[in-house]
């Protein structure tokens, strides 16, 4: 069994490229023509630079362990921590980021659900037992997975409300 899992994930590297051409391309065409027109453009190049940064920066950290669920999403979310006794159902599963949430990022969907991921379709779900809702995007669902459910098992008494479940649960929230 293992005793804990831990992720940290970045935004994919494709986007970093892109962002720095949008960037780099017109600030050589700015040192080779000076207009007005650069007058412009180069308060929009701040802001494009502004959000270069931001995308370095962002990272979802996970973390869980015998005291429950922990993350952050910096630079929005600072670190907040789940316990089990908190949680009514955990499990990790695939989830349609776009159709239930609008995208990847910080992401609020209807209801009290909240969904913080960086890429990808698979992700821890939690059902809180305040009603609340919270999806934390993964990299490495087989190793989340397992933690979680030795963990959940281990921290609640299996009833018709709380059970530890994996992929195959039949009534997913």
């Amino acid at each position: 069994m293992q005793n804990m899992f831990e992720e940290k994930q970045h935004l994919r590297q494709f986007v970093t490229p892109i962002v720095f051409a949008m960037i780099f391309i017109p600030a050589m065409l700015w040192l080779k023509n000076i207009d007005p027109f650069w007058m412009i453009v180069l308060p929009a190049e701040a802001v494009l630079l502004f959000l270069l940064l931001l995308v370095i920066l962002v990272q979802l950290k996970t973390k869980v362990d015998e005291n429950g669920v922990t993350y952050a999403y910096a630079p929005f979310v600072s670190t907040k921590h789940i316990a089990w006794k908190d949680i009514e159902l955990a499990i990790v599963k695939d989830y349609q980021p776009i159709k239930e949430f609008g995208g990847w990022g910080f992401r609020v969907g209807f209801g009290k659900k909240q969904a913080l991921s960086v890429w990808g379709k698979k992700a821890l779900r939690l059902k809180l037992k305040n009603g609340k809702e919270l999806v934390l995007g993964t990299q490495r669902p087989e190793e989340l997975s397992a933690v979680v459910q030795s963990f959940f098992q281990s921290h609640t008494k299996v009833n018709h409300k709380t059970a530890a479940v994996n992929n195959t649960i039949t009534n997913p929230i």
